[in-house]
């Protein structure tokens, strides 16, 4: 039998042992490359689903929020007296302006159906949470928004808060 000789002292059948392993090797890095594009392709799939869905929040609020100002409002408007049948009705905002450290940034809106063109705007204590009615409202005679109160109003209530 006769046995060859490689350039670095190995038997031919080291050298094609060691072959192997080197094509083996170089395999495995192919397959990690092939790893790390798949998880940059679901890397940017993500950032493209997520983005746009935090942009969404931050211009126009949570929804869980927006439902929660609407429970919520409603059933402080129930314990002011008010039936369902008298509201005609409550929309949520999310107002980047109204979003303080003392006020939540999500409003509601509420029409009574005796006064179906006058909207009153309710808001929501952050320290506290609860429930109170905004004094601003539009005056169409003026045509800009007013914070004074007048009786003119029918649903306006005596103690309503002027700043966030």
């Amino acid at each position: 039998m006769v046995m060859y000789k490689s350039i670095n002292g190995n038997t031919k059948r080291n050298a094609i042992i060691n072959s192997g392993i080197y094509l083996l090797k170089c395999k495995i890095k192919y397959r990690r490359g092939a790893v790390n594009e798949k998880n940059i392709g679901i890397t940017l799939i993500i950032i493209i689903v997520i983005i746009p869905i935090i942009f969404y929040f931050v211009l126009h609020g949570n929804p869980i929020s927006k439902y929660l100002m609407v429970k919520d409002t409603k059933k402080y408007l129930i314990e002011k007296g008010y039936k369902e049948v008298d509201i005609m009705s409550i929309e949520s905002k999310y107002d980047m302006k109204r979003n303080t450290d003392r006020i939540k940034g999500t409003v509601a809106y509420v029409v009574f159906k005796d006064e179906p063109k006058g909207e009153y705007l309710y808001i929501q204590w952050r320290d506290s949470g609860k429930i109170q009615q905004h004094c601003e409202y539009y005056s169409e005679s003026a045509q800009a928004y007013e914070v004074t109160f007048t009786e003119k109003r029918k649903h306006m209530e005596t103690i309503c808060t002027e700043k966030y």
